[in-house]
């Protein structure tokens, strides 16, 4: 799952995890996108493989990651910078998977 941020400039991808044959976690990625090009990274990953998260734009320079409370962290970052665009990471745990 795909999501812009309001201007487009940024853009939220969702991994589901639990590819059939391979060991992925359900993980968010990040790219932004400048003048000066393109770059971002992963900025949250679970280790359970059926967790259901979800991201959700607060404006251009904050996005919002909820998951289940269950689902153990693997990774989670606050902070994404490439050149001068900076996003800030806000996560939200909720019940269910």
């Amino acid at each position: 799952m795909r999501s812009a941020s309001p201007s487009g400039d940024r853009i939220a991808t969702v991994y589901p995890g639990g590819c059939h044959g391979v060991i992925l976690a359900p993980q968010v990625t990040v790219e932004l996108r400048t003048k000066q090009g393109r770059g971002g990274g992963g900025v949250f990953a679970v280790r359970d493989s059926a967790a259901q998260m979800e991201v959700r734009w607060i404006s251009e320079d904050t996005l919002e990651v909820s998951y289940p409370t269950t689902a153990t962290v693997e990774k989670r970052q606050s902070l994404l910078q490439f050149r001068d665009a900076r996003l800030h990471v806000i996560y939200r745990a909720r019940p269910g998977n």
